[in-house]
């Protein structure tokens, strides 16, 4: 079992248990949807459940979906949760595989994706 509470930025290989947010390369047009992989090391371990939290700023980002479609996540249940207070946005998501689970130091576990309101 892999129990971690990290703050991630931006990180081409995260450490066992931490999260990968892959960087946006080109500046984005206003009221642009585009989607973000999110990628999971799960060190030596096999995986078979996810809960993620993603803080934003909710002046420039709104979340549209969080997908596992076109992910390495194995299927069963997964859950997302978006909220803005007090100019921040807070994204909450997770699942639980009903088979065998993930493995691997860059296992893409899902897809957010974002409309830009605005520059920032």
């Amino acid at each position: 079992e892999i129990s971690s509470s990290t703050t991630t930025n931006i990180d081409l290989l995260p450490t066992p248990g931490g999260l990968d947010i892959q960087s946006i390369d080109s500046p984005l047009a206003v009221r642009t949807v585009f989607s973000i992989p999110i990628y999971l090391n799960t060190g030596e371990n096999i995986v078979n459940a996810i809960e993620a939290t993603v803080i934003y700023n909710s002046s420039v980002f709104q979340i549209m979906n969080v997908s596992i479609q076109d992910s390495q996540w194995p299927g069963g249940i997964a859950l997302y949760n978006s909220f803005v207070s007090d100019g921040l946005g807070t994204l909450t998501f997770g699942g639980i595989a009903l088979n065998e689970g993930i493995f691997g130091k860059r296992v893409h576990i899902a897809s957010v994706y974002i409309d830009a309101m605005n520059e920032g």
